[in-house]
């Protein structure tokens, strides 16, 4: 034991549970100054050069000429599209992270030791469910948090279409967001502001029902 953890009697898992910060802002004044805000900051002032570059070019052009220059303007949509889907992927690849972060937890408080491969979503919810009696369908935002997994997996695995699996996204979500089944996802038009903000109650809720759980 360090001398630090001698001194003032610090266990672990408390250490543990203090370090393991929420990875999405918490409020405005933390997301301005987020990775999130930067990233979708990028995106947008990069669309508004493309904009500005193809306007002035195409000024002073008939539509014939104007139109060699849309393939271009339209493959720079799809590229920002990208750019958004892949935020996505980032989103969820952080709650992968921190979820792995609780299992630790629970592994050095004392509980199984996480056995189940890869940690696919099923293997965590039962993992939680199993130890602690932790339910993630009952965790604040859920929902929210669900459908960044399928945003991201819709991706990378399905060309940025949407197939619904075992946890498919809510109905009211899918409607609020112009999500249809087998169609193309619209990255670029998805609430992020929401999606961060359910991201951290996730996170969150999730975080301190881990906490209440452990006993030292």
């Amino acid at each position: 034991m360090s001398d630090f953890r001698k001194k003032f009697k610090i266990s672990p898992v408390k250490i543990r549970f203090h370090f393991l910060k929420n990875p999405f802002p918490r409020d405005e004044m933390e997301y301005y100054d987020s990775q999130y805000y930067q990233w979708i900051s990028r995106i947008e002032k990069g669309q508004e050069r493309d904009h500005e570059i193809v306007a002035k070019i195409t000024k002073d052009l008939d539509d014939e000429q104007a139109e060699l220059y849309a393939e271009d303007y339209f493959k720079a949509i799809e590229i920002s599209g990208v750019m958004y889907a892949a935020l996505t992927v980032a989103m969820w690849s952080n709650i992968e992270s921190f979820m792995k972060h609780l299992i630790r937890i629970c592994e050095t408080s004392g509980y199984d030791k996480f056995e189940g491969g890869n940690h696919q979503i099923n293997n965590i919810s039962d993992y939680f469910k199993k130890n602690l009696n932790i339910k993630l369908l009952d965790l604040k935002n859920n929902e929210i948090a669900n459908t960044l997994r399928v945003l991201s997996n819709s991706f990378k695995h399905n060309n940025g279409r949407y197939e619904p699996d075992s946890f498919p996204i809510a109905e009211s979500i899918k409607l609020n967001f112009d999500i249809e089944e087998r169609r193309p996802i619209k990255y670029e038009q998805l609430p992020f502001q929401d999606l961060i903000k359910g991201g951290y109650n996730f996170c969150a809720d999730f975080k301190a029902k881990v906490k209440d759980c452990i006993k030292e």
